[in-house]
């Protein structure tokens, strides 16, 4: 099947085209028999390292996640023509999650979303300009590094446009489940600073309830604050479109169901003026002290009993210098700062990110420089146990080494010069 098709429910391809020639040659194409297609649904995660974006399809459950960031390579957003007067925050790490709800950030979300609370982000809510901020960002420690199609590691570095909030960001994708933290979060103290969890839209086909640490809410009366959440529950009326928030160190957090009227006109210029209504469910961290975290893992497509079982990853580390979380067989690891740091039986010493997946059989470490500037070759020692190498990218050596504390560690040195960003990956043999 090709994307045309599988997509054909949620857009017409071919009623769309406007060209008799296009629509005959694409007929063409699609009722030849020797013109094999990929099927569009095989589980694969994709970094676009020049782009700042990365998108995951996750076959097993059936949803996708797009990242949208951005670095002193890419601009906070795009705006011309007087179009998307207010996308300031979509370049600030702003999370796509789509399930059996295709229409999530289409019929009208633009128009209506709060621009201010877009889902993934740390933001200042001081209130913007229109097309303010149109610039790159600062920071270029912006990127990730994957193994597999199926896990990743993506971080980064965030200074906000009116220099009044920084925050280190990571997003782990472990397989099933998506772990995002954050830390180092430092702002002016007369703003309000909030992480941004979800704010999706609510399909106005679907009867939804919600659930706080097991147990169902009202929010017909708006927003309410809570403490010491470890879990929340969005069931919807069609299990495809339920999704569910676990919070590995317990938070405290916002919840709120709201009716947002706006126009197409407060985004684009040229846009139609005419009311429109759309229904919210949000939930927002809101930092009040410096050097403030947190964390959050989403599982979407399961039902309520299935998500109550899950244990959610581990966090090994959430501090300025390192981010490292780990699921069963699977550890990621994002590396800020030049210094000396233990993770399990690794050290590290410069900035990377790093994802590692262990079988049986072998360890895959796969890195990436997200600067795509580093000069100097990336060091990671690796406690040994008689491993043996099967297989290392050119850019990768590695010997053995005995430390000052008696211990035998691979010394894997790796060159980033001219990886723009991509993986380079070594393999191990346990025996």
């Amino acid at each position: 099947m090709t994307f045309i098709e599988a997509n054909s429910a949620n857009f017409d391809y071919l009623n769309s085209l406007s060209s008799f020639r296009d629509i005959a040659l694409a007929k063409t194409i699609l009722s030849n028999p020797d013109i094999a297609s990929d099927s569009p649904y095989t589980t694969k995660l994709t970094n676009f390292a020049n782009m700042d974006r990365m998108t995951y399809f996750n076959k097993d459950f059936d949803f996708s996640f797009g990242l949208s960031m951005s670095s002193s390579r890419i601009k906070r957003y795009e705006t011309m023509n007087n179009e998307n007067l207010q996308g300031w925050h979509t370049g600030d790490g702003m999370l796509y999650l789509y399930n059996d709800d295709l229409n999530q950030f289409n019929q009208d979300f633009w128009a209506t979303v709060d621009p201010y609370r877009l889902p993934g982000i740390t933001v200042d809510k001081q209130i913007r300009l229109d097309q303010s901020g149109y610039s790159v960002a600062e920071t270029d420690f912006v990127g990730g590094s994957t193994v597999d199609d199926r896990y990743g590691s993506f971080v980064m570095d965030f200074i906000n446009y009116e220099r009044t909030l920084t925050a280190q960001k990571s997003w782990f994708i472990l397989g099933d489940e998506l772990v995002a933290i954050g830390s180092n979060i430092n702002f002016q103290n007369d703003r309000i600073i909030e992480t941004v969890i979800e704010n999706r839209k609510l399909n106005e086909t679907i009867d939804y309830r919600l659930f706080v640490n097991n147990e169902q809410i009202d929010l017909s009366n708006g927003q309410q604050s809570f403490s010491n959440v470890e879990s929340v529950y969005l069931e919807a009326s069609d299990p495809q479109q339920s999704i569910g928030y676990k919070f590995i160190n317990p938070q405290d957090l916002t919840l709120m169901i709201e009716e947002r009227t706006d126009s197409w006109n407060r985004i684009n210029g040229s846009g139609s003026i005419d009311p429109i209504t759309r229904s919210y469910f949000t939930m927002w961290k809101t930092h009040i002290h410096q050097e403030d975290e947190y964390n959050y893992a989403i599982y979407p497509n399961r039902d309520r009993t299935e998500f109550e079982k899950i244990e959610p990853a581990k966090i090994l580390r959430n501090d300025k210098n390192i981010h490292a979380v780990q699921s069963n067989n699977v550890i990621g690891i994002n590396v800020y700062n030049e210094t000396e740091v233990e993770i399990l039986d690794m050290k590290f010493q410069t900035p990377m990110a790093l994802t590692r997946v262990d079988s049986d059989e072998t360890i895959i470490l796969s890195h990436s420089d997200p600067t795509m500037k580093r000069a100097q070759k990336d060091l990671i020692h690796l406690k040994d146990d008689g491993y043996r190498i099967k297989e290392a990218d050119s850019n990768i050596s590695a010997k053995k080494i005995t430390s000052l504390d008696g211990l035998d560690y691979w010394e894997i040195e790796i060159d980033p010069t001219g990886s723009n960003g991509q993986n380079s990956q070594i393999l191990f043999n346990k025996k």
